[in-house]
């Protein structure tokens, strides 16, 4: 959900920005998975924005243990550009990287814990404010999801650096598999 975890409309943004290097239009899907409150039109939202930009976007909403490992088994490369100050460790870039998958993630909080940048996977700069006092302040009086929308608004994934190492990635099978390689060897190692 943009209000708790990522905006993915910069991560469709930078889809066909990586087609622009390279990546060839059509020969990918993005695959989003993960929790949608059952009112909420998120995820349907981001797959007819990505139908707009001609990006095969599917959605699996709450999966369970087995389809997220079948998920993960089918997947190539895996992305989580959060610009959300609430999401601060990554436990399915953990999942990730076991799977042997290579990562690109935002260079945010926990997750620079998670990504050996150019080893394991790619570190996408993310911008954000020094201090978010004014947001704090109001915090109490509007709902949880509200203020995490309000300090996502205030963070920025980098487009181009994310585009660049989609089309890397897209482009060196063998690159994806020793990132892969070194991710799992990471995540086992503890």
């Amino acid at each position: 959900s943009y209000l708790s975890k990522m905006d993915l409309l910069p991560m469709l943004r930078a889809c066909k920005r990586a087609e622009q290097l390279g990546l060839a239009p059509g020969s990918y899907r993005v695959l989003i998975a993960g929790w949608q409150e059952e009112e909420d039109a998120f995820g349907e939202e981001i797959q007819r924005l990505a139908g707009n930009l001609c990006i095969n976007c599917s959605l699996v909403v709450r999966p369970d243990n087995r389809e997220r490992k079948a998920l993960y088994a089918c997947a190539d490369v895996f992305l989580s550009p959060s610009d959300n100050l609430q999401e601060t460790f990554g436990l399915t870039m953990l999942e990730a990287a076991v799977a042997s998958l290579p990562v690109i993630a935002s260079d945010f909080d926990g997750y620079k814990d998670l990504v050996r940048p150019g080893e394991t996977g790619f570190l996408i700069p993310t911008l954000g404010p020094q201090e978010t006092a004014d947001t704090n302040v109001r915090a109490a009086f509007v709902p949880s999801g509200e203020y995490h929308l309000r300090l996502a608004q205030q963070c920025v994934v980098e487009l181009e650096p994310m585009a660049r190492a989609m089309a890397e990635l897209a482009a060196k099978p063998e690159l994806r598999r020793a990132m892969g390689e070194r991710g799992r060897e990471m995540a086992l190692s503890g």
